[in-house]
Parts: structure tokens; sequence; C-alpha cells
């Protein structure tokens, strides 16, 4: 098996860190901290990228990208720390009306957690509920939660769910949504792949860094 990047792999994968070193940088991240609100302005232009649409064929909206494709980007926003429910939002593009052009924000939540907890629920438009029994689509307004004290996160704001609708009240998800959630998690793998990358670079730029003659 070739894993090798192609020649049009590489130019997306270029474009994508060129535009986000440009954007989200280490000021934004910090302001994205003390207001971990999802910026509006900031996923549409993620949305006008194509980064929700990726994999979608293009009579639909979308880049008609392959997986690869997908795990090469996401590779990417995670290397750049970029916060958001990207990954939820990705793959219930063609699901939810508004998730692949950024007027809507879908997070999603594992029910079958011992404790389930659900991220940027205060931004969400849409909930991707993942229970025992399927997948789940609910207005974010659905759910009871509370937010927690202190994230583990500051970008990532999570709320601890202390109800939500019965199962009988559920709008199932089709087969199809079953494919793209498990496409999803393989995003979410990719995007962990650039986490160290940004840790690493914090690391080196503390340690090379001189203030006061130190």
């Amino acid at each position: 098996m070739d894993l090798t990047l192609t020649a049009d792999q590489r130019d997306l994968q270029a474009a994508v860190r060129d535009y986000l070193a440009g954007t989200w940088t280490p000021d934004r991240l910090r302001s994205a901290a003390d207001d971990a609100a999802v910026d509006r302005k900031d996923w549409r232009a993620l949305a006008e990228m194509g980064i929700f649409g990726l994999t979608l064929p293009e009579a639909d909206g979308g880049l008609g990208l392959g997986l690869a494709d997908a795990v090469i980007v996401f590779e990417e926003l995670g290397r750049a720390l970029v916060p958001g429910p990207l990954v939820a939002t990705f793959l219930a593009a063609g699901l939810v009306s508004g998730a692949a052009d950024g007027g809507a924000v879908v997070t999603m939540l594992d029910a079958s957690e011992p404790v389930a907890v659900v991220e940027h629920l205060a931004s969400a438009s849409h909930v991707i509920l993942v229970g025992d029994d399927g997948l789940f689509l609910l207005p974010a307004g659905r759910l009871t939660a509370a937010p927690a004290a202190v994230p583990l996160d500051p970008l990532t704001p999570v709320s601890h769910v202390t109800a939500a609708p019965r199962a009988e009240a559920r709008e199932g998800l089709a087969a199809e949504g079953q494919t793209l959630f498990e496409q999803g998690l393989r995003s979410v793998l990719a995007g962990g792949v650039g986490l160290p990358d940004a840790a690493f670079a914090a690391r080196g730029h503390r340690q090379g860094r001189v203030q006061a003659g130190q």
C-alpha cells in the first residue's frame, strides 16, 4: 500500500496549514481560551474553505474529496489547535441543514459513557447522540446540562448532561449516518496526530524564549 501523499494532497495540506498559521495565531488562541464560545465568523470562514463539506459531492455543495483528504485536513486542524466541534459538524454535513456552509454548529454526546458530557453545547445548534441503540439527531436545546466548573481544556467548554429526550422522542439517523460517524472517528484520530506537534512547538518556544535577559 502506497501511503505517499499525492501532489494534490500536498497542495491541500499546504493551503490549509498556511491559512491556519495566519489565522490561529498564539494571540488568537489566547483570546479563544478567554471566551470559548464558537466564533461564528471564524466558523463560516472554515466552512468557506470547505472544511465541513470535504467529502460531500460537489453537486451537494461539497468538495467531493475522499476520506484520506479529510484526514490530512483534520491533522492540520489539530496541529493548529483550532477549537470547536469540528468533527461532529463535518460528519453531520449532508444530514443537518447548514452544517456544510457553517450555518449550523453540531456537537456530539456519547450516551453510553457513565458520565454524559457534551462539548460546546452553548454554541451548538444540534447534537448527535450516540446511544447503544443507534445514532440520533437532536436540537441542542433539548438537552438539559450544566457547564463544568473548570474544563480541562480552556478551548473546549464541557457540560454535564442531566437529562436527554427519551428514545421514542429521538430522530434516528439512517445507515449512512452510521457510516459518517465512523469516518468522523478516524478524523478525530487524525486531529490527535497534530496535537503533539503543537505541544512540542510550544515546548521549544518556551525553552528558547528570552525575557529580561533570562
